[in-house]
């Protein structure tokens, strides 16, 4: 089966598909950190869906973020602490693996200790990622709790009700994280949110960029519509329709689906099919924002070297 992470991956560059598919399937780590977080995500909806219930419309802004922001941090403190660990036993799983590699290659002491500093250096460059990540999400997360803070107290005061009253405005009746499989299609995906409304199951992507000038990006297009046929197929119904949330603006961007965008995910669909079970290598054009922040770039010149 097909997974709609394949899709996103394939719209990033079809030849970081190829090789991670064919070269290098253990990316067990990056799917750890990716899945706690992106349930920290969810987690944050959650905890601010709670709090907006408890807000008075007599309270002012200020009142109305501290009430909003009540446990997000120790929730992003405790899943990065989660994170955090797991790095730790990585770590030592890698020096015992390294000390037996010494071992059987007879390295001398300058090596083992060149070789275990390497490791040390490794291990506090991803924690430093980890850091920035976490410093980001805080302010991505306070950011979005301000703008809430202020689109709610123009509700209460605009509608007279309390936050309890005014809280399906901006958190309607969803579903998170919705696994649906297709036989049909060989398809399988993970939804982030579907939210329904007047009968209608509407697809909701969650990114943590920021969105294009315009629109959304067309690998969050791609996605929408794969989301779309997937709910179709699981609720016998019709979605014409999805929404990307771009986090770190708090921006909400539609996207109309038309028959043009269908075609197009199946073209896709196909040619992910190729790369997967044909192994055929996909041509591509070279994009230096893409390569440089790409995981297999020293792999994909090394290739491009060769021919």
């Amino acid at each position: 089966m097909i997974s709609i992470s394949k899709i996103r991956t394939y719209m990033f560059c079809p030849l970081k598909l190829y090789l991670q598919y064919h070269l290098n399937d253990n990316d067990e780590k990056n799917m750890f950190i990716n899945k706690h977080i992106k349930d920290l995500r969810i987690d944050l909806q959650d905890i601010t869906q709670r709090n907006i219930r408890k807000v008075k419309k007599e309270m002012e802004i200020p009142e109305i973020e501290k009430k909003l922001a009540i446990q997000t941090e120790d929730y992003i403190n405790t899943t990065f602490e989660i994170i955090e660990d797991n790095e730790e036993e990585k770590l030592k799983e890698e020096i015992t693996k390294n000390q037996t590699e010494n071992i059987s290659k007879n390295d001398d002491e300058e090596t083992k200790l060149i070789n275990k500093q390497q490791i040390y250096e490794k291990h506090e460059n991803e924690l430093e990622h980890l850091r920035e990540i976490k410093k980001d999400l805080i302010e991505e997360t306070y950011f979005n709790i301000k703008l809430l803070a202020m689109k709610t107290k123009k509700s209460m005061i605009t509608l007279d009700k309390n936050g309890e009253e005014i809280s399906e405005m901006f958190f309607p009746t969803c579903m998170y994280s919705y696994l649906i499989r297709d036989i049909s299609l060989e398809l399988v995906g993970n939804i982030d949110k579907i939210e329904i409304i007047n009968g209608n199951y509407i697809p909701i992507l969650l990114r943590p960029n920021n969105p294009p000038i315009k629109g959304t990006w067309d690998s969050d297009t791609i996605e929408i519509v794969a989301n779309a046929i997937l709910i179709e197929q699981e609720f016998n119904t019709y979605v014409g329709a999805g929404f990307v949330d771009y986090l770190k603006l708090g921006e909400r961007r539609l996207v109309l689906i038309n028959q043009e965008q269908r075609k197009s995910f199946f073209r896709i669909l196909t040619n992910i099919n190729e790369i997967i079970d044909k192994g055929i290598i996909p041509k591509v054009k070279t994009n230096m924002k893409k390569c440089e922040n790409c995981d297999y770039l020293e792999i994909c010149e090394n290739s491009k070297n060769k021919k």
